[in-house]
Parts: C-alpha cells; sequence; structure tokens
C-alpha cells in the first residue's frame, strides 16, 4: 500500500505518543512492531534499529517468542538494506528457526521471499528461485501484495538471466496487475520497460514498442531521468521496423535530454540509433559525424574509467 509521506508521519507520531504512555509491556512490543515497521517503509533504518535493540530487549525478558522473531525479521531487513548480508543472513536464520517452532507458515514465506530476492540479486539465480518459488503460494493465498511485487520480480529476474524468457514475460505480467491496483506509478514503469527490452530481445519490435510508450506515459514529464532512458530505446525500435520518422521523433527527444543531463551512455545511445537511422536514409556524411562522435565518447569514457 502507498501512503503519503504527511500520512505517514502523521501515523509514526501518533504511534510514538501511544507507546510513550503505554503500560502494558505486551502491548509495547506490538506498537513498536508497527513503529519499526514505518521507520523501514520511510527508509529511516538507523531509527528503526534503535526501536528494534529495546523492543527485542522487552521481548526476551517477556519470552515473547513472537516479538523476538519479528525482531530478528526486521534486523535482517535492515542489514540487507545496508549492504551488510552476513548479518542479514543470520538473522533470516534466527527468524526461520524461531517462525518454524511458531509453525508460522506465512512469516516463514516472506522470509523465503526476501531471501530469495537477495541471493538473485547476488546472481545466485537458482537458489533465489527455490526460496521465492517455495513461498509465493502462501503469499498469494494470503493476497499481500507488496510482498508479491518482490515475490514476481525476483523469478523474472532470474528468468530473464538464464534465458528463459516467457516465464520472465509471465511473471513482469503478474506484476503489472498488483501495480495497477496499487497505483504504483515508479513499479509500472519498471515493469513495462522491462517488458519492451524482453520482447526487443525477441525481436517482437511491435509489441516492444507498445511497452515502451506504456512507460513513457506513466512517467510523463515527471521524471528526466527516466525519459531520457526510454526515448532512445524507444527511437531504436521504431528504427527496426522501419518507422523512420517516429524513430527521428523520439531519438532527437533522446539526444537533447541526454545532453542536457550529460549522461554519457544515453548521449552514446542517442547518437549510435541516430547515425544507424541516417544511414538507412542514406544521409551518409550526417551518420558519419553523429557514429564518430558516439565513438569520441565512448574512448573518453573508458579512459576516465582507467584513471
Amino acid at each position: 500500500m502507498t501512503y503519503s509521506g504527511f500520512s505517514q508521519n502523521e501515523e509514526l507520531e501518533s504511534l510514538i505518543i501511544e507507546l510513550t504512555f503505554e503500560k502494558s509491556d505486551s502491548i509495547k512490543i506490538k506498537t513498536a512492531s508497527k513503529i519499526i515497521k514505518l521507520l523501514y517503509e520511510t527508509k529511516a533504518y538507523d531509527r528503526s534499529l534503535k526501536y528494534i535493540i529495546e523492543t527485542e530487549r522487552l521481548s526476551e525478558e517477556l519470552n515473547d517468542t513472537r516479538g523476538s522473531a519479528e525482531m530478528a525479521y526486521f534486523k535482517a531487513l535492515i542489514y540487507n538494506k545496508k549492504d551488510d548480508y552476513i548479518n542479514a543472513a543470520a538473522q533470516f536464520i534466527r527468524a526461520t528457526t524461531i517462525y518454524g517452532k511458531l509453525r508460522d507458515t506465512l512469516a516463514l514465506a516472506k522470509i523465503k521471499n526476501h531471501v530469495g530476492a537477495i541471493e538473485i540479486e547476488r546472481g545466485n539465480y537458482s537458489k533465489g528461485l527455490k526460496f521465492v518459488l517455495d513461498g509465493i503460494d502462501e503469499l498469494e493465498k494470503h493476497d499481500l501484495q507488496e510482498e508479491l511485487i518482490l515475490g514476481y520480480h525476483g523469478p523474472a529476474t532470474a528468468y530473464e538471466k538464464i534465458n528463459v524468457i516467457e516465464k520472465a514475460i509471465d511473471y513482469h505480467l503478474k506484476s503489472i496487475d498488483i501495480q495497477e491496483e496499487l497505483n504504483d506509478i515508479e513499479g509500472l514503469v519498471k515493469s513495462h520497460t522491462n517488458l519492451a527490452h524482453l520482447y526487443y530481445n525477441k525481436k517482437n519490435f511491435k509489441r516492444s514498442i507498445r511497452y515502451y510508450e506504456n512507460a513513457l506515459n506513466y512517467v510523463k514529464d515527471s521524471n528526466d531521468t527516466l525519459r531520457a532512458i526510454i526515448l532512445p530505446e524507444l527511437g531504436e525500435a521504431y528504427l527496426r521496423i522501419g518507422d523512420y520518422k517516429l524513430a527521428a521523433d523520439y531519438l532527437v527527444l533522446g539526444i537533447k535530454l541526454n545532453r542536457r543531463l550529460k549522461d554519457l551512455d544515453g548521449i552514446i545511445k542517442s547518437l549510435n540509433n541516430l547515425g544507424a537511422l541516417n544511414l538507412a536514409e542514406k544521409q551518409y556524411k550526417i551518420a558519419e559525424k553523429q557514429l564518430q562522435e558516439a565513438q569520441s565518447i565512448a574512448k573518453k569514457k573508458i579512459t576516465s574509467k582507467r584513471f
């Protein structure tokens, strides 16, 4: 679920006041868990850890097993966000052990989902897929939409990397269904762009164009960085189907925006595609100039990386 910054802050302040005046230690643990979740969602990881440490101590004093499991789970999530994989793995194992004793299949599915996503991100695709797919049925049963977006993104990435393209497409489409319900614009842009890329690689350029245009419509004028990535890709797809007019329109917009943002990768891609377009239209001098500029920028970029 998406919240506005104001409503999240309002809810957070209300919970902190509630925690301050709460007399019952067991209710304190439940209230603190809500605070920790909100702080995690707003990326206030250090502040969240402070509440976790205190709540973990209280859970152990009260022998509150579920509270201890939740604190281990949140610790794991935060350590992962801080790129501390060793401590994240240790806390996931601890949470798994406790939730296993509680026979909490939903909590275990959530852990498998996150561990799978981490393994996929680290390039361990088979291992990651096993974790995610083991837990995904339980998440679907409870219709946990935010968890499922993560759950679908992992297999989509893994299947793309191991070249099982149709399954990658299926999981991106599943993500889109949920992202539309949640009005998750950032997620929709990402999923449509990924689908466009997959269809481009399958040489289904018309479908690729459809998804690039969808992504561009979601972005609108709100994010120049994303538009600068999409425009040259869209122009290239139109070039591949021989629609030189629309290819030129998007590529010109792309080169202008990438030059303004000083994005070298975007400039190089735009120039190469414009060069290919002008070659196709027999504008050889213009094409040569554009391709030479692209090559020159690429060389400078490589040289700058060495020093």
